[in-house]
């Protein structure tokens, strides 16, 4: 077989071959009421997330005494035009939990951070942009964190084929099995070489089981494009950084 081939094989019906993750692009601050904000897209898939907080609970029996408590809400009015995403109340737990175990939640003791979330659009791999998006709205809320959780979705074919950031039609293959994988990362720090010193935060699956080992082959490609998605983050922060600095000087 030549290498043209071999290539075409390799190619999605939207040019991607089977590792690569769609465009990224994202825009921080875009709602004023909110501590932070941030509009995050990758292809079709389009979600806007505002942070809220720390505030304090209405209702003091619902704050821990040592720590914040992480509140996630799906807007209602959420695009939400898919099966394979799960029920809008796992999908606020599994995020909950994520942004929970990277946010310096003992910073904020006997209060509440809320993230509510609203889908745009929906073209696969929601939850994983839904994580992303949430991430990038407490940074520029400028919350204190110990790490990053970037999250990456994987479509398992039923020829068992690994697909990176899947389209909605791709997580609605007959016989596909989709994995959600949350990494825990370092926006300073160098990326994993191969896979290597992934620290898994949280996992998900939807459709078919999967195999131990098609799971871990997951995790590997979790890790590889979770680099991506940090470098992404980081010029996107940067990028901020640069205009409101502009804007300091021009008002002086």
């Amino acid at each position: 077989m030549t290498a043209t081939g071999e290539t075409k094989m390799h190619q999605r019906p939207d040019g991607r071959t089977y590792a690569t993750l769609r465009p990224l692009s994202s825009s921080l601050s875009m709602l004023t009421r909110a501590d932070g904000s941030a509009k995050f897209s990758c292809g079709q898939t389009s979600i806007l997330a505002a942070v809220f907080g720390p505030i304090a609970p209405r209702i003091e029996a619902h704050a821990h005494m040592s720590r914040a408590k992480i509140s996630v809400v799906i807007s209602k009015r959420s695009c939400l035009t898919h099966n394979n995403t799960g029920n809008v109340q796992e999908m606020e737990f599994f995020i909950a939990n994520a942004l929970s175990a990277c946010i310096m939640t003992e910073q904020y003791p006997r209060t509440i951070i809320e993230v509510v979330v609203e889908v745009l659009k929906g073209d696969g791999s929601i939850l994983s942009a839904t994580v992303n998006a949430s991430v990038l709205a407490l940074m520029d809320a400028g919350l204190m964190m110990r790490s990053l959780p970037i999250a990456t979705t994987c479509v398992i074919s039923n020829n068992s084929i690994i697909k990176l950031d899947p389209t909605a039609d791709e997580e609605l293959e007959d016989g596909s099995a989709s994995v959600v994988l949350v990494t825990e990362s370092n926006i300073n720090a160098a990326p994993p070489k191969d896979g290597a010193n992934a620290n898994l935060i949280g996992s998900t699956t939807f459709g078919l089981c999967t195999t131990p080992e098609k799971f871990l082959a997951c995790v590997e490609a979790a890790s590889r494009a979770s680099s991506a998605v940090v470098a992404f983050m980081r010029l996107v922060l940067e990028q901020k950084l640069e205009r409101e600095s502009v804007t300091l000087w021009s008002d002086s």
